[in-house]
């Protein structure tokens, strides 16, 4: 049997997940070093460890149950905190988060009103690899909104700039390094994971964060082929 303190946490809302390894992973409501909630694991023997107390300018309030994405990271929303929309009573629009198992964390939204507001349950991960889903209010009705997180990396577009230099555009997750590779024959790199070698870095970057990234290919190619990879 765990309990928990205030400093801790208090007020498990969401339930937990559990990791292949056993482990479990939730959030409480409240409590904390700031009072704002936290996320934690625990063992099935009864061994807690505080992962993360959030900070209001980063969350509160998380009351929906975590879940793991493909990279073995776990995500999640908190209903308050975060941006205030610049009202400086506001009990903060909401957030999107993404936390390694040893605690490293990584705030993937802050919600500002006009693209929602107030995520109140859990993320949905897609087919695709990405994550999905809704906020409470918000949006350009006001009534809520649907969202996507985009965690699998994509490119957006290519176009050959004048001068012969080739701008390429795409979308990652929020913050996260990139690689971006670069091939002259597709003939030989059909499978990216098993011809790695037919294909050369071209740039290593981390995506802004609204999960964009552009890069300008100033190398003379008559032909070149592009993707994006997450290290």
């Amino acid at each position: 049997m765990i309990a928990s303190s205030l400093t801790t946490g208090a007020n498990p809302l969401g339930g937990v997940v559990q990791a292949n390894d056993g482990t479990l992973y939730g959030t409480t409501g409240f409590g904390g070093d700031s009072g704002f909630g936290t996320i934690f694991k625990a063992t099935t023997s009864g061994i807690l460890t505080d992962l993360f107390d959030f900070h209001f300018t980063d969350g509160a309030q998380p009351a929906s149950k975590l879940i793991f994405g493909l990279d073995g990271n776990l995500y999640g929303t908190t209903g308050f905190g975060g941006s205030t929309g610049g009202n400086p009573q506001s009990t903060g629009l909401g957030t999107v988060f993404r936390i390694t198992t040893n605690g490293v964390f990584t705030s993937l939204v802050l919600f500002q009103g006009t693209n929602g507001s107030n995520p109140s349950a859990s993320l949905a991960l897609g087919r695709d690899g990405n994550l999905y889903g809704t906020t409470a209010t918000g949006g350009a009705g006001g009534g809520g909104t649907i969202f996507r997180i985009v965690l699998t990396p994509r490119l957006t577009g290519i176009a050959r700039l004048p001068g012969g230099s080739i701008r390429i555009t795409g979308i990652g997750p929020a913050n996260a390094p990139f690689r971006l590779w670069a091939t002259p024959d597709l003939s030989q790199a059909e499978i990216f994971s098993a011809v790695v070698g037919s294909w050369s870095v071209v740039t290593n970057g981390v995506f802004a964060e609204d999960g964009s990234f552009s890069f300008t290919d100033n190398t003379a190619a008559p032909t070149r082929f592009y993707r994006v990879s997450t290290p």
